[in-house]
């Protein structure tokens, strides 16, 4: 009985988020977007994302947070455009790009379990063909470490120029691209937290 009443609240807590996953498509212009691909193309990766134990190392670029290409230009666009928010409406926590090759999967996670935080996610790449594979996949559970039963509610396939805005206590894992793709998927995050 109890267990049923705790499956009914997370079911409510679930779905009350799911309409809160927002996709934007055509967030740059052209130019602006040649700009980013090529900033995210420098040597600046290392193949410190993931982990290790769980399903495996990929490609990471650290510290964008601390570029005002990224924390000032680009974000700035986003609140205006796409979230409708003034700049100072958010905090950055965190900003980087994760890279991922062939069998590179994520693993299920959350971002951040605090109120009022969000994630931002960007797809940078010039190009991409829906057999690449490389979707983003939400899960109907909230926080880290989904039990078996868990089920995917959306999927959000890559796309260039697209961007995804949800709050970060979304379970969620992106998909490696397959092995007719031999370059690199690339997701830009902006990690948030709204102040109130």
């Amino acid at each position: 009985m109890i267990r049923n009443f705790f499956k009914l609240l997370n079911f409510i807590k679930v779905n009350k988020i799911k309409m809160k996953v927002k996709i934007f498509d055509n967030v740059f212009d052209s130019d602006l977007t040649q700009e980013i691909w090529t900033s995210l193309m420098r040597p600046k990766w290392s193949l410190t994302g993931g982990s290790a134990q769980i399903n495996g190392r990929f490609w990471h670029m650290d510290n964008l947070e601390e570029e005002s290409f990224y924390y000032t230009r680009l974000f700035k666009i986003i609140c205006e455009k796409l979230l409708k928010e003034k700049v100072s409406s958010f905090e950055i926590n965190r900003c980087y790009a994760n890279g991922q090759t062939a069998n590179q999967s994520g693993s299920a996670h959350s971002d951040d379990d605090r109120p009022n935080t969000f994630t931002l996610l960007y797809y940078p790449n010039p190009e991409w063909h829906w057999s690449w594979n490389g979707a983003l996949f939400f899960l109907d559970h909230i926080g880290m470490n989904p039990p078996p039963a868990t089920e995917v509610f959306k999927t959000i396939s890559y796309k260039p120029n697209r961007a995804i805005f949800f709050p970060s206590n979304i379970c969620h894992y992106a998909e490696a691209p397959s092995s007719r793709y031999d370059g690199l998927r690339v997701s830009l995050a902006w990690k948030l937290t709204k102040l109130v």
